[in-house]
């Protein structure tokens, strides 16, 4: 009489195969999990520096330059306990042109041109305020940063080059 059934090896066999299966789709949503709570994390970062930004512009709107504070800081509320914010602004300092538009060149700058850098750099120099907002979440013990560098621009600001009006 033959009995049907599996062997002790087969059936070893097919329980090694499941386990290794089951380890392997743990692994792969485990990892797809974690990505997905990063890519949340980002986005609510993202969202929550736009909204910052977009307070901030329309707070310093109108105001001259001066009446921009160098550092403000807050939190999100209780809806994002994790969350807090500062603000920051500087006076934003435009390169020095005279030196990159002289590389390259035999001869040095004439007068005029000398002033027309001069001039520019100071125009940008008062009409521009750098500005840098960032998002902190605090992840258990640690705290992740998130920035974004923006300017105010100040449209009003009359630029006279060589004396002229």
């Amino acid at each position: 009489m033959s009995q049907k059934g599996f062997t002790l090896v087969e059936v070893l066999i097919a329980t090694s195969i499941l386990a290794v299966s089951i380890i392997t789709i743990n692994a792969a949503w485990s990892g797809n999990f974690l990505r997905i709570r990063k890519s949340k994390s980002y986005n609510l970062a993202s969202s929550l520096l736009q909204e910052k930004i977009t307070e901030m512009e329309l707070k310093f709107k109108d105001r001259s330059f001066n009446n921009i504070p160098d550092k403000l800081e807050g939190d999100f509320g209780s809806e994002r306990k994790n969350y807090r914010w500062t603000f920051e602004s500087q006076d934003f300092e435009m390169p020095d042109l005279k030196t990159l538009v002289s590389q390259g060149q035999d001869e040095a700058l004439d007068e005029t041109t000398l002033t027309i850098l001069s001039q520019m750099k100071n125009f940008f120099d008062k009409s521009i305020k750098e500005a840098r907002v960032t998002v902190y979440q605090k992840i258990r013990k640690k705290e992740k940063k998130f920035s974004v560098s923006f300017y105010f621009v100040d449209y009003n600001q009359e630029l006279s080059l060589l004396g002229g009006g």
